[in-house]
């Protein structure tokens, strides 16, 4: 579950990204490079997955799945994944003003 978590919130923020890119600064610089943006994202997917098993933070808490302890989830999980989340959210929003501009 936490693999999965990292891998859905990164190939969303790259293909933001991406997107950005494209549109905005009419450049097309992931593209060529779209397989090492792959192997990155699934380094840091299982990156933070290894973390959280080495320092003995998965624990079947809530629900039904395990998940990063709860006394460690915000630090393990849900703060690096908000920075992308974030950054992706501002970078959308800033694609949409600029299309909502072009548009006019």
């Amino acid at each position: 579950m936490i693999l999965s978590l990292f891998l859905v919130v990164l190939w969303c923020f790259l293909l933001i990204i991406q997107l950005h890119l494209q549109t905005v600064w009419n450049v097309n610089i992931t593209q060529p490079h779209y397989e090492i943006a792959q192997t990155f994202i699934v380094l840091i997917s299982v990156l933070f997955t290894i973390l959280s098993a080495v320092l003995n933070k998965i624990k079947f808490e809530f629900g039904a799945v395990c998940l990063v302890s709860s006394e460690s989830s915000n630090k393990l999980l849900w703060y690096p994944l908000a920075v992308f989340v974030l950054l992706g959210f501002v970078i959308h929003i800033w694609t949409v003003v600029y299309i909502g501009k072009v548009i006019k």
